[in-house]
């Protein structure tokens, strides 16, 4: 694929290069498969010659200079003229205009993010490093390029943490240094929420997130997500065993999906109350559903657990009935924190049986008894769900015993 979009640049007469963390990854011996080309010519006009060889399609952003090839397969390659930006004041979106390869590489976020590898077929395969990545890199150091860096964009901040911990680096001193001067200017406070929550939501999305956080709240950044967020011994304690309980989930959800940046998030809010929850939420504008899963984590959590935590026997159907409204990231959050075998017997129960079980039997066989179509079929539905659950029904025909018993029952209240 490399080698096509290099020969399609040589084509056009067109400088083709692949940028940023592909390459960064590539050198760290890393699979990446995040492929951002940048031209030295008209992007654009690439993105659509390479399409249209694979199949594909492109989309244009005419104003950026930019494009998404998307492959049949689903598969994506950004295609960017290359461009240098400015930012009119600090923490700014910034403003676009066409540069060559150098700057366009000056204006990355850090040396090892600022590398690229040549395309065509002349000088394929060298690396361009203008900026001393590849030192970084052996060095194992995230620096920046400039000072006013954080200063244009403070969401380098949380991607300097994201990276240093994410490869075991450490934060250049100088750099840490430009840090703690754009948060004592307080340019947090003008950066937009949504950018603020999807640099979090990365942070939180990371295989191990904890050690991040705690880079977090030794920067004092935790507090700009929220003012009353600290992270504790408890709350470290829960994060730390999300980490570790991490596979044993996956394997007994057997591959459904969870968003689990989500349930590091209800573990790191585990101190705020419902009503600032409820504030944190709306000013991060999560999507409704994530909205209702962070606000019903507040909600349900105490009397839940209280319920499934007594001694009082419990009906599988019950459990189903107090589960089963519930988003999955609650339920391994209730599950993670919990040290009651009783309530971790009862949500294990749920996740990994009762939330599959399933009736064979449909309204068609309730038809069939001489019930007319009614509101009482879901009743009966339900009835026969519940004995199904409860283990007093197990195959087809046991179920048709009992809904024909269900079925005599209510004819004769009818009088027939």
């Amino acid at each position: 694929l490399l080698k096509r979009i290099g020969r399609i640049g040589d084509e056009l007469n067109m400088g083709a290069y692949v940028v940023g963390g592909f390459v960064r990854d590539l050198l760290l011996g890393i699979e990446n498969l995040d492929i951002d080309i940048v031209v030295e010519g008209r992007g654009i006009v690439l993105a659509q010659k390479l399409a249209k060889e694979l199949g594909g399609e492109a989309k244009r952003f005419p104003e950026f200079g930019t494009a998404v090839v998307i492959l049949p397969d689903g598969f994506k390659i950004d295609v960017a003229t290359a461009r240098t930006e400015f930012y009119e004041y600090p923490a700014a979106l910034p403003r676009v205009e066409f540069a060559s390869l150098k700057q366009d590489l000056y204006r990355r976020d850090f040396t090892i993010n600022s590398m690229a590898i040549k395309l065509n077929r002349k000088g394929s395969g060298d690396l361009i490093d203008f900026y001393g990545g590849e030192r970084d890199l052996k060095k194992k150091v995230v620096r920046v390029l400039y000072n006013l860096s954080f200063v244009e964009d403070p969401t380098r901040i949380f991607r300097a943490i994201r990276f240093e911990q994410r490869y075991g680096f450490r934060i250049d001193p100088q750099t840490r240094g430009f840090i703690e001067n754009a948060l004592g200017e307080g340019l947090f406070e003008r950066l937009g929420n949504e950018r603020m929550r999807d640099e979090l939501i990365l942070i939180l999305n990371e295989k191990k997130p904890l050690a991040a956080i705690e880079r977090m709240e030794e920067f004092r950044v935790l507090r700009y997500i929220h003012p009353d967020l600290r992270l504790n011994k408890k709350i470290t304690r829960i994060l730390e065993e999300i980490e570790r309980k991490k596979e044993e989930y996956k394997r007994k959800l057997k591959g459904e999906k969870v968003s689990w940046w989500l349930v590091n998030l209800l573990a790191l809010i585990e101190d705020l109350d419902l009503s600032r929850t409820k504030q944190l939420a709306k000013r991060f504008k999560f999507k409704r559903k994530n909205f209702d899963k962070i606000i019903a984590s507040k909600e349900v959590e105490k009397y839940l657990v209280h319920e499934l935590s007594g001694k009082k026997r419990m009906l599988p159907s019950t459990i189903y009935k107090k589960l089963t409204k519930l988003p999955l990231e609650v339920l391994l959050l209730i599950l993670t924190k919990s040290k009651s075998p009783r309530l971790k017997e009862r949500v294990n129960l749920y996740l990994t049986t009762l939330r599959k079980v399933r009736i064979k039997i449909t309204g068609e066989d309730l038809k069939r008894l001489g019930l007319a179509p009614s509101p009482q079929f879901k009743k009966i539905l339900d009835r026969i769900f519940e004995a199904r659950l409860d283990g007093r029904v197990k195959s087809r025909r046991e179920e048709l015993v009992y809904v024909k018993e269900l079925a005599q029952k209510i004819l004769r209240e009818r009088g027939y």
